[in-house]
């Protein structure tokens, strides 16, 4: 994950702002590597995109709320990029964890967006990633293509209206066999969706001993996304 850090200056008026950012910016070479970066003057605000969260923090903490004599106001948003989209369900989970851990770090809150770039021709597969993401953590992606990765105001959120609540748990039991759903994320999202209308309170995933570390990422999903008691079967 890399961190798009939103900020706004106010030190002046216009010009007094833009010199004191351009100032500011040039004395922090050594602590601050950003890997893109923009400033309107008209309306004293601006982006900084960071390659790890450590940068980021350390502004926050430089220049945050509690600074006594702090012109900048900044507000850092995670940023996963097309590079890091998960293809399958190991490194969707692996993905998961690394977003948590991001928004735990930065402060941010479950409802608040983040940004989800995609390469050119897998919007079908971000939009899955968003979906799993938010039935998972309850997290809102904005995404983006590659072409157009910093173009935070053309974030598509179109994905949502896909979202589908989930039902109260009853005490219903199921059953899922890991071969049909470990592969694909299309497969994963209509699991995840057919047991959030279904809402069982138990779920059995089927498994043989070859499949079984499959079953076990498919069973941390679904708890995830579910709310449920899976387990693992050996069949």
């Amino acid at each position: 994950m890399i961190v798009c850090v939103f900020y706004s200056v106010n030190r002046g008026n216009s010009v007094e702002n833009a010199e004191w950012i351009a100032e500011e910016l040039r004395g922090l070479p050594k602590r601050l590597r950003s890997l893109a970066q923009d400033y309107e003057p008209a309306c004293s605000t601006g982006w900084l995109l960071m390659p790890n969260l450590e940068q980021a923090v350390w502004l926050a903490q430089k220049y945050g709320s509690d600074r006594r004599t702090s012109y900048l106001s900044p507000r850092a948003t995670v940023v996963s990029p097309a590079a890091e989209l998960p293809r399958d369900l190991a490194s969707l989970l692996a993905w998961l964890e690394d977003l948590a851990f991001a928004q735990t770090v930065l402060g941010i809150g479950r409802d608040d967006p983040f940004y989800l770039i995609y390469p050119e021709g897998c919007f079908e597969c971000a939009v899955d990633v968003a979906l799993l993401a938010r039935y998972a953590n309850q997290v809102t992606a904005r995404l983006l293509p590659a072409s157009r990765s910093t173009s935070w105001d053309e974030a598509d959120g179109s994905w949502e209206h896909r979202v589908l609540p989930a039902r109260m748990s009853g005490n219903e039991r199921s059953t899922v066999h890991v071969d049909a759903y470990a592969k694909k994320l299309t497969t994963l999202r209509h699991l995840v969706e057919r047991l959030r209308a279904e809402a069982p309170r138990e779920l059995d995933v089927i498994c043989d001993k070859t499949t079984r570390p499959e079953a076990e990422r498919l069973a941390h999903l679904l708890v995830l996304t579910q709310g449920l008691v899976a387990r693992v079967v050996a069949s």
